[in-house]
């Protein structure tokens, strides 16, 4: 250490420029590089430092690195899936748009 400043690498768990900070729960083993960045996330967690959590809209809340999920659940859609329609609103299979009442949904579903 000099100057306050460590010279080797941190101990796993932990980064910064004194070894000081404590790396992300949200990093596998949480392990990181020495600016805090995960080296990969756990399950249901994003961001560069895994401190965000997936969308509830995603499916079992797993993303990938950027945040956007690989499938919604029902009633969600977006990249994110983190749009959804009002609530007594239906969700159009691959339009990602939303009809308000039953009939309309019925009726287009058996245009399909």
């Amino acid at each position: 250490m000099r100057n306050g400043t460590c010279r080797q690498e941190c101990i796993a768990g932990y980064y910064g420029d004194q070894c000081n900070a404590k790396c992300s729960n949200g990093c596998v083993d949480e392990v990181c590089m020495r600016n805090g960045t995960c080296l990969e996330c756990i399950a249901g967690f994003h961001g560069p430092r895994c401190n965000l959590k997936c969308s509830q809209g995603c499916t079992n809340r797993i993303c990938i690195r950027d945040g956007s999920c690989t499938k919604c659940i029902s009633d969600f859609y977006g990249e994110n899936c983190n749009i959804s329609c009002k609530q007594g609103a239906f969700l159009r299979n691959n339009t990602y748009s939303c009809i308000d009442n039953v009939a309309d949904y019925l009726s287009m579903e058996m245009k399909i």
